[in-house]
């Protein structure tokens, strides 16, 4: 058996995963909903405010918005409430509507109290012009109030006065806004887990990082604003790249209010998520590392509560290594993929799940635009 053989091994499990459960298709979603609003392509794109020819690369697959804001006006304009327009920001990779965002303020303003749904973008964009939202004089966040009780307090607004009164008054307390987000403190920690005691830029030359992926270290690390727009794609590629599983991953993304990977809606999450078990399953020696290394981090920095997340990773990993050790229950396709894809080779879960994506396209599972950004991020295209 050769690794080709347990790529195509994987691969048959990824495939019946893709058949039990339908992922998110944001082409069909946009097609449906202009069905339902019974728009031609022209009549949507006004609706929507983009181009004509946008909305045809939507419905093709050959493209997608991009950023919170364009999703958000999307959203608007295909009839979405807000229930709706928080399921399509979450299915492609943005945080919901945030109570402590005034961007997202004034998009529930506005869904709330405009009365004509063939112009409600325009009306969106006109609002924000008119109250000239001055984002950068509502930063830093400050946790003065709740965000529970500031959207209480924002139910009772009904009015463009009641509205810049809202601002003036709990503007202190908002954080950034729809094009960047604020790494809280459990990131930072979480993160600097991980680095240990290497700089961002040892990290980038001994581990191989991508550029992309150490620029968002550097102010994520420094608990400064980063950019919202590709964050979960880069924080999911960080943590492949230092062999992490999925619920690590996870604690990332919940941590900035984006979608759990353990949650996927789209097919491309689907091929990950499914690939990162096999991973994780064919060598649990990758767990075990990774908790080992951070509570030994940890029981010099805490905080307790990872210290108890890494204390339950490492006695279930051990586990799974005591099991996976018995004589027999390490196969040829296990060997040779620990030959393949982890320190003996030095490679890891990254150069894996490239491999998979790369497939998946071969075999017409997943469509180029479905991983380009994935595979971006893993550098699929550059030269080893």
């Amino acid at each position: 058996m050769d690794i080709a053989a347990v790529l195509s091994e994987d691969m048959e499990l990824i495939k019946e995963q893709l058949e039990e459960i339908s992922g998110y298709d944001f082409a069909a979603h946009i097609a449906m909903r202009q069905q339902e609003l019974r728009l031609s392509q022209e009549k949507l794109a006004a609706r929507c405010g983009v181009a004509r020819p946008s909305i045809g690369k939507y419905l093709g697959s050959l493209a997608k918005p991009h950023g919170k804001e364009s999703f958000k006006e999307l959203g608007m304009g295909l009839g979405m409430d807000e229930t709706e327009l928080n399921h399509f920001l979450l299915a492609n990779g943005y945080p919901k509507l945030y109570a402590k965002n005034p961007l997202d303020l004034a998009c529930r303003f506005v869904m709330a109290h405009y009365s004509n749904p063939e112009s409600i973008v325009e009306g969106y964009r006109e609002f924000l012009r008119v109250e000239k939202l001055d984002l950068m004089r509502l930063r830093p966040a400050t946790e003065r109030i709740s965000t529970g009780a500031m959207s209480g307090v924002f139910a009772g607004v009904t009015s463009a006065e009641g509205f810049a009164a809202f601002l003036t008054r709990y503007g202190k307390d908002m954080e950034a806004h729809d094009k960047f987000y604020i790494p809280s403190k459990d990131m930072v920690d979480f993160v600097r887990i991980y680095l240990g005691d290497q700089s961002i830029h040892d990290a980038y030359v001994t581990r191989e990082l991508p550029v992309t992926i150490k620029n968002l270290l550097y102010p994520l690390l420094a608990g400064k604003e980063v950019a919202v727009r590709h964050l979960r794609g880069k924080l999911i590629a960080f943590g492949l790249y230092e062999d992490m599983a999925e619920d690590e991953i996870d604690f990332m993304l919940l941590s900035a209010k984006l979608l759990p990977l353990s949650e996927p809606q789209t097919r491309a999450d689907r091929v990950l998520l499914t690939a990162l078990r096999c991973a994780h399953e064919r060598h649990p020696y990758f767990e075990l590392r990774n908790a080992t290394y951070a509570l030994a981090r940890l029981r010099e920095t805490g905080p307790i509560e990872l210290q108890a997340f890494y204390e339950a990773k490492r006695r279930r990993a051990a586990e799974f290594v005591e099991y996976y050790e018995k004589p027999g229950h390490k196969n040829g396709a296990d060997q040779i993929f620990e030959q393949s894809y982890t320190d003996f080779a030095g490679k890891g879960i990254a150069h894996y799940i490239r491999d998979i994506l790369t497939l998946s396209e071969e075999r017409d599972i997943l469509t180029r635009l479905e991983i380009t950004e994935y595979l971006t991020l893993l550098r699929i295209d550059a030269e080893e």
